[in-house]
This record gives structure tokens, C-alpha cells and sequence, in this order.
């Protein structure tokens, strides 16, 4: 008798348990997908600014100095462009995780409700 008892109650235990288990191992995946994006927006930005600053050491004159407000233009549209990459990769990552996390919860609570009826 104790023996069906505590094979049921673990039982029990596995089946509130195993949902909360894949809602972290996700919440981990995710976080390191999230962690690799912000490294590489990182690297990217510090070339671009490395670049310019490189470019900006190089102006010698009034010719150059036109040369590099021109190039700072294009800096600006290039930057501007990879915000927006990474606004969208970013909201596409967490979209991703919400829908995944929602049919975690639903296959959840279904099998707990299965279970309890």
C-alpha cells in the first residue's frame, strides 16, 4: 500500500514538475540566443565606431574633413539600419519564446487536468 502511495504521489510530482522543466530549459535557450545577439550587435557596433574613429584621425585638411562628414552620413544609415535589424531579430526572438512557452503551459495544464479527472 505505502509502495502505490508514494508511486503515485510521484507520479503526481512528475507530472506538475516535467512542464516547469521545459518552461526553464526554454527560458535558458533563450537567454543564451539573447546573450550570442547582444555579442555580436556589440562587435558590430564597436567596428563601426572604431572605423570612424580611425577615419576622423585621418583628416588632414578641409577636403578630408568634407570626406569624413560624408562617410559620417552613411555611418548614420548604417547604424541606423542594423537598429532596426536588431529591434526586429530581438522582437522575432521573443515571439518565438511566447508562443513556445504558451504550448508549453497548454500542454501542461492539459495533461494536469487529464491526470486529475
Amino acid at each position: 500500500m505505502n509502495n502505490e502511495i508514494f508511486a503515485n504521489v510521484t507520479e503526481q510530482a512528475k507530472t506538475f514538475v516535467a512542464p516547469v522543466q521545459k518552461l526553464n530549459k526554454l527560458a535558458m535557450e533563450n537567454t543564451e540566443k539573447f546573450a550570442a545577439m547582444q555579442m555580436a550587435s556589440l562587435q558590430t557596433y564597436t567596428d563601426l565606431g572604431i572605423t570612424r574613429w580611425k577615419a576622423a584621425l585621418e583628416v588632414q585638411d578641409v577636403t578630408g574633413l568634407q570626406g569624413y562628414m560624408k562617410g559620417y552620413t552613411d555611418f548614420l544609415k548604417v547604424v541606423g539600419e542594423q537598429v532596426v535589424a536588431d529591434s526586429k531579430a530581438v522582437a522575432e526572438l521573443g515571439g518565438d519564446f511566447t508562443a513556445e512557452a504558451r504550448k508549453i503551459t497548454e500542454e501542461g495544464v492539459a495533461t494536469v487536468s487529464a491526470k486529475a479527472a
